[in-house]
């Protein structure tokens, strides 16, 4: 077995996927993320290796070698040669660096729960949300989400008081969405956006006619339930909550139907 760095570029690229013998199918949406983070300078040397097996054929790195080809790119990778053709049998079966990994290599405190609420963040930007289905959806980096964290000094703001806030609605609403919104609709107000969360959290002089009241009552019942609503339900009676109170609305439902309405857009 050989371990060595080598520059890798189109014709060396093309060269190896030839041999492709027993790899999976290109998947395009992976290939289109690993060009845009070539082409944005965001593509880092971290160790991970091209390998081959005994033969020379491809065994690992397909997806990277298509994009330094669409791209027109040159970086240097390890590459390991010499292995055994069985190892194919057991390569890609570990655990992928996550968000929250990345966060807390960065030290940023609280890092779990601020790598979710940025990531929620980014997609809510990205209209994932406002979507169905995957096709179209903006592929979220790490990269991404711990630019955009810290790029806000709001959401360590939100960060340090979200844990208090979930834990006093009885961990109802995940960190990710309680932190995402309240973000979110700080971007309007921020003191309307702080009052609204203590108020959907706590539940603290809210009158039975309050759209909050209204919301709380329908969150509790959704925990309680055999069908829980979906992530962007959820999200869709929020932010419809929102909007009812920024204008000083009465409402005597609350529902979401996706297969009829628009998602909401905030207020």
């Amino acid at each position: 077995m050989k371990t060595e760095i080598k520059l890798i570029n189109k014709e060396i690229a093309k060269m190896l996927l030839k041999t492709n013998v027993s790899n999976r199918s290109l998947n395009s949406n992976n290939v289109s993320f690993l060009s845009k983070q070539m082409q944005e300078g965001a593509w880092l040397f971290d160790g991970q290796p091209i390998r081959l097996d005994t033969y020379g054929r491809l065994m690992d790195g397909q997806h990277r070698l298509q994009a330094i080809i669409d791209t027109n790119s040159s970086f240097e990778f390890v590459v390991i040669s010499g292995l055994e053709p069985e190892t194919f049998k057991v390569m890609d079966t570990g655990r992928g660096r996550t968000a929250s990994d990345v966060f807390s290599i960065s030290g940023v405190q609280n890092y779990a729960v601020a790598s979710s609420i940025s990531r929620f963040i980014l997609a809510f930007q990205f209209n994932h949300y406002a979507r169905s289905g995957g096709n179209g959806k903006k592929r979220i980096s790490n990269t991404d989400a711990l630019e955009f964290y810290n790029s806000n000094k709001y959401i360590k703001h939100i960060c340090d008081n979200v844990i208090f806030n979930y834990m006093s609605f009885n961990r109802i609403v995940s960190t990710s969405i309680l932190g995402g919104v309240w973000f979110m609709f700080a971007e309007k107000n921020v003191t309307d956006a702080e009052n609204f969360i203590d108020k959907l959290c706590q539940g603290n002089n809210l009158d039975s006619n309050s759209p909050i009241h209204l919301l709380r009552k329908k969150l509790t019942n959704n925990k309680m339930s055999f069908r829980k609503m979906s992530q962007k339900e959820v999200l869709a009676l929020i932010i419809k909550t929102w909007n009812a109170v920024r204008l000083n609305k009465t409402v005597n439902t609350l529902r979401f139907d996706k297969e009829r309405e628009k998602f909401p857009t905030i207020l």
